[in-house]
């Protein structure tokens, strides 16, 4: 694939040359669309990542999950995680979970996507403790991905901590909580929210 990539000149042919790679899901194929998620082409970008998102063998990405651990681009990462929640690799959530959970060097994006993985995966196994702890972290992007995935994934015990989200400091983390507590139908909410 690297070298028929290579040949083509314009992006639109790398374009078309990437999108053949959905009929060849394997770990191969996708260790190659990992490298094109650091593409200086946005298009490439892109398709690299749908294509790779279209794949659901857990096999494909086993290279790639036993690697996550030691990335040092925090940035790619993050990347991968969201990948692996969009192709819904339920097998990666547990080394997700453990990166998330103990990583102290994890950035915002990466605790936004771990959360975001759980929600497309469906994923709620010992999640809840982390979820807890993110519902109060220093950002926003991260304590509103944690409140719409507790609505997403219906995690009832998690109601009255969101009830606190009410009152943040910022609009769109409020919204997240709303929208999670009108899922989760939490009673205590009901008073904040007149």
């Amino acid at each position: 694939f690297r070298r028929f990539f290579r040949k083509f000149k314009t992006v639109e042919e790398q374009v078309e040359a990437v999108r053949t790679l959905r009929e060849a899901e394997s770990s191969d194929a996708c260790e190659e669309l990992f490298e094109l998620l650091g593409h200086e082409s946005q298009e490439i970008v892109v398709v690299a990542r749908e294509v790779m998102s279209g794949f659901r063998d857990p096999s494909s990405f086993a290279n790639l999950v036993a690697a996550l651990p030691k990335m040092k681009d925090q940035g790619r990462r993050a990347q991968l995680v969201e990948v692996l929640g969009e192709a819904q690799i339920k097998d990666a959530m547990p080394v997700v979970l453990e990166i998330a959970s103990t990583d102290k060097k994890a950035p915002a994006e990466l605790r936004f996507a771990a959360v975001g993985a759980f929600a497309a995966c469906g994923y709620t196994a010992g999640v809840e403790s982390l979820m807890t702890t993110l519902l109060a972290d220093p950002e926003p992007l991260v304590r509103m991905g944690t409140a719409e995935a507790i609505g997403r994934l219906r995690i009832a015990a998690l109601g009255k901590p969101l009830v606190a989200l009410l009152d943040d400091s910022a609009w769109q983390v409020q919204v997240a909580a709303v929208q999670a507590l009108a899922i989760l139908r939490e009673p205590s909410a009901v008073a904040p929210m007149i």
